[in-house]
């Protein structure tokens, strides 16, 4: 018998929804549906055992407006799972930004330390600092509140990293160029999802990485699994070519195949 899931989020459960559209046979062991909001408007509901639903008219409108629902009913489902949601390596970068550690590639190479411009701290203190902020994360506040209200596993998915061509850019994203430049990419993509496991071994989640194979550079994701990424709102328009942030439905399927296979594996 399959296995029934529930995948809420913000914009990134897009390329999701649209993998499966396009080839829901290809995950044979698991049934899907999927909710999306504009990631704030999750603040702006209660859950219970029963259902989701809006307790103000912003986050009803949200809900009714892109998933034409009033509620989102929780009965029924085997497990659930949080995507985006703010829950990204850009969390290890603000992180990086406060100070460096013994071991990253960039401070080894340097040998001297003002050379940086960051303040040095120990291994352990960044890793704290990290851990404290992925905490605060509405990806795990979410996934862990439908974990409690309905007693069923509840697992969170990354949003996608940039994409490589960012590093081409002039304007924004800033830490996620120099973050390349010094080196340190591949540490803190192995930092960000230590501390979001440990996290989630803790609370009794399930994480599922972003899929190796869509992975460039240490930090950042290959175009092809980027470009032409699709909107969660407005009729599912196309985002802007110059869009770094969301993955399409290449990067959708990847992100599914994973997660059907960490799912269908716990349920043995």
């Amino acid at each position: 018998m399959k296995k029934r899931g529930c995948i809420i989020g913000n914009s990134h459960v897009a390329a999701l929804m649209g993998a499966w559209r396009e080839e829901p046979a290809r995950w044979d062991g698991i049934d899907l549906d999927f909710f999306g909001m504009p990631g704030g408007n999750w603040w702006g509901c209660t859950f219970d055992p029963v259902a989701i639903r809006p307790k103000n008219e912003k986050a009803r409108d949200a809900l009714e407006g892109v998933n034409g629902v009033s509620a989102i009913p929780l009965q029924g489902y085997d497990f659930f799972a949080v995507i985006g949601q703010k829950l990204s390596v850009q969390t290890a970068i603000w992180s990086y930004r406060s100070g460096v550690y013994l071991g990253l590639p960039s401070v080894n190479a340097l040998g001297d330390i003002e050379k940086h411009n960051r303040p040095l701290r120990s291994r352990a203190c960044f890793e704290q600092d990290l851990r404290d902020r992925l905490a605060k994360t509405s990806a795990l506040h979410l996934a862990k509140r439908l974990s409690d209200v309905t007693g069923q596993k509840a697992w969170v998915l990354p949003q996608p990293n940039l994409d490589i061509a960012v590093r081409q850019d002039t304007e924004g994203y800033e830490g996620f160029r120099y973050t390349a430049r010094m080196g340190d990419g591949a540490a803190l993509m192995a930092q960000f999802e230590a501390q979001v496991a440990a996290i989630c071994a803790d609370q009794g989640l399930g994480f599922v990485p972003q899929p190796e194979e869509t992975r460039t550079g240490g930090i950042f994701t290959q175009s092809e699994f980027m470009q032409g990424s699709q909107r969660l709102t407005g009729g599912g328009a196309a985002h802007p070519t110059r869009d770094r942030l969301h993955g399409n439905v290449s990067y959708g399927a990847r992100v599914l195949d994973a997660f059907s296979k960490a799912v269908l594996a716990e349920a043995g």
